[in-house]
């Protein structure tokens, strides 16, 4: 049975890659016939980001605390083995390509790894959420930020586009891994002690902290705190020559103080149809990104976070342009989370399948 699922599911992912690099490729064809090029996505007004680079600072350097004090508590109550010197191990959250935090310790020898792994990847899930939790507070609190202008409430249409751009983005990326590992040989010392022990709760927790919660805590930090506080940087100012397909009116935006974020106006595709006044560009949903380069900086910060995973760097600083690039058009999380738990979803269901079918690491996609 788990052989079958393997297969089928190595399959599906063929099928998609071919499907994918025909879309481009039709794409491709289009645009240079016609002479012109078309967004994927319209770039959509919104609040000019208030938060910096110091909030993605302050989550990071929050995240190494919390997990740190985590494993000291695990450790005194037993569920973590006692350091040893002469031994380090090193255990992460995923697979090279479902995107991966990457904890350290040093454990006895004699412990069970087992037991260790379900300590960490719960340490290193609950550091996570905290380490957001606490941020979000801070934002709300000292930069009156409401969860609307941090993008956090999806649009009617997110999940739709999230699905049509796991389509659009994840074919090739698994694409450019499996080159990838051609020439760069991966260890995953997680997926190995998996494999030998086949804990149920350990598959469990690390399904959980890699398909649903670093998914929600990585693009927070990375796309919103990282790539928003630099696309502040790039781009001070409101554009005041935008257009807008909707009419922005004074009091009918989304009041940026509501917590709640009832009143929640989604935003406008740019179009060349109104011209927004001055005083419509001082209001909400005004603010157009326009630097590219706060995208490509936040991907490689990106994938640099997952070195030590052998190819997994390559394909996730391309996985990162895609995700970066729906954050940058909409200013919402909602379709690049949508992607980015696609992706280590089916990754991970690959692997398990896997290591359940008894194949190596070397079989599959």
């Amino acid at each position: 049975m788990a052989l079958a699922i393997f297969y089928l599911l190595n399959g599906l992912v063929w099928i998609a890659i071919i499907s994918s690099l025909g879309f481009w490729a039709k794409r491709l064809l289009l645009t240079r016939r016609r002479g012109e090029r078309s967004e994927l996505v319209p770039l959509q007004g919104r609040d000019r980001p208030r938060w910096s680079l110091a909030e993605f600072l302050v989550m990071f350097g929050l995240m190494i605390i919390i997990f740190s004090i985590l494993t000291l508590v695990f450790r005194n109550q037993g569920y973590l083995a006692t350091p040893a010197p002469d031994v380090l191990v090193t255990e992460s959250m995923t697979d090279q390509r479902a995107d991966t935090d990457v904890a350290t310790t040093t454990v006895d020898s004699d412990a069970d790894p087992a037991s260790n792994l379900i300590a960490l990847l719960l340490a290193n899930s609950l550091a996570a959420i905290l380490a957001m939790s606490v941020t979000l507070l801070w934002l709300r609190h000292s930069k009156h930020v409401s969860i609307t202008h941090l993008g956090l409430i999806p649009d009617r249409h997110d999940i739709a586009l999230g699905l049509k751009a796991a389509f659009w983005f994840l074919p090739p990326v698994l694409l450019v891994s499996l080159a990838a590992s051609f020439f760069i040989p991966y260890e995953h010392p997680v997926l190995e002690t998996l494999a030998t022990t086949r804990m149920p709760g350990a598959w469990f927790l690390l399904f959980l902290g890699t398909a649903i919660i670093a998914p929600i805590t990585e693009e927070f930090m990375f796309r919103v705190l990282l790539q928003g506080g630099l696309q502040k940087l790039a781009d001070p100012k409101v554009t005041t020559g935008a257009t807008s397909s909707l009419e922005l009116q004074s009091g009918v935006a989304a009041d940026s103080e509501n917590w709640i974020a009832g009143a929640y106006q989604p935003p406008g595709e740019i179009s060349m149809e109104t011209t927004l006044s001055p005083a419509q560009a001082d209001s909400n949903q005004a603010w157009l990104p326009r630097a590219i380069w706060p995208l490509l900086v936040t991907s490689v910060v990106f994938a640099m976070m997952h070195g030590g995973q052998g190819a997994a760097p390559v394909p996730l600083f391309f996985l990162s342009i895609g995700l970066g690039y729906l954050y940058r058009q909409t200013g919402r999380i909602t379709p690049s989370l949508i992607v980015h738990m696609v992706l280590n979803s089916l990754t991970l269901s690959v692997e398990f399948s896997r290591m359940a079918a008894g194949l190596n690491a070397t079989t599959g996609i």
